[in-house]
């Protein structure tokens, strides 16, 4: 893998860590800043759509349903941030994903994972339950939401298997991540329209802008991660993305003021190990 491309998947690894800071920082509820995010989303990236088209016709569908699981993925998201630090919940949750995605693999699509592999999943078990213990006994973070933080990580591994297959079929990967963010920006308007009417209409100044900075920050990760892939080996690109645990990490520990304790340090480099291991074996 190029220079080039090592630092494109960077960027997009800062900047996945970015917007989580945006939903995590900042007064109020996180899961409205998380609901902002989505719909900064679609706000800032249906413009640019009708100037690259849509996609092929049927990877539509798929993201239509990638759009529902990410609405319900950032729905997860803001409710772990409400009751967790963000430098406990984000490497669970990315994390996590992994755990799912291998451990669906051979189910799925009937992939045996190396010897190798397994030992990383582990690793990254092994990882989550140090820094979910630690989160526990410092009495901050309850185990339920350490489990929204897990059914996160599962929201993750779900709409990974359905991008990956519908951005092949699209022809443009641009034009599909475009739509993608349209769409998961419009189900989260709507859901919110719904459920928290007052929270879209009469949005703060702040929430609004934040949601725009940060929509616009997931639909760049996100791109930059999906063209990657189209261009160099998909474990290389995947393990390097995974750097957005220590991005997350320094992050909240310098601007949130989080107390980041040599056993949390400890347990994020551990995950971040076995999940480099794992997407290496994979290769």
């Amino acid at each position: 893998m190029s220079f080039g491309v090592v630092l494109l998947v960077l960027i997009s690894a800062a900047t996945n860590a970015a917007w989580n800071f945006l939903i995590k920082s900042g007064e109020g509820d996180p899961l409205g800043r998380s609901a902002a995010v989505l719909i900064g989303a679609g706000v800032t990236a249906a413009p640019i759509l009708l100037f690259t088209g849509l996609p092929h016709g049927q990877s539509l569908i798929f993201a239509a349903s990638s759009a529902g699981i990410h609405a319900t993925y950032m729905l997860l998201v803001g409710l772990s941030y409400r009751g967790a630090d963000m430098s406990v919940a984000h490497p669970i949750i990315r994390g996590g994903s992994l755990i799912f995605t291998a451990s669906l693999a051979p189910l799925l699509f009937a992939e045996n994972l190396p010897l190798p592999a397994w030992v990383g999943v582990f690793i990254i078990a092994a990882g989550i339950i140090a820094m979910g213990l630690e989160a526990i006994a410092r009495k901050g973070t309850t185990p339920g939401t350490l489990a929204v933080a897990v059914l996160a990580a599962g929201t993750i591994s779900a709409y990974t298997l359905v991008d990956s297959t519908g951005v092949r079929m699209s022809g443009d990967p641009v034009a599909y991540v475009l739509t993608l963010s349209s769409l998961s920006g419009l189900a989260a308007f709507i859901v919110s329209l719904a459920v928290r009417p007052r929270s879209v209409l009469a949005m703060p100044r702040g929430t609004a802008l934040r949601g725009l900075a940060g929509g616009f920050l997931f639909t760049l990760s996100y791109g930059i991660a999906l063209y990657a892939i189209t261009i160099a080996p998909v474990s290389l690109v995947a393990a390097v993305r995974e750097t957005s645990i220590l991005f997350g990490a320094a992050l909240a520990v310098w601007l949130l003021n989080e107390k980041f304790t040599r056993w949390r340090w400890i347990a994020a480099f551990v995950i971040l190990a076995g999940l480099v291991l794992t997407r290496l074996a994979r290769g």
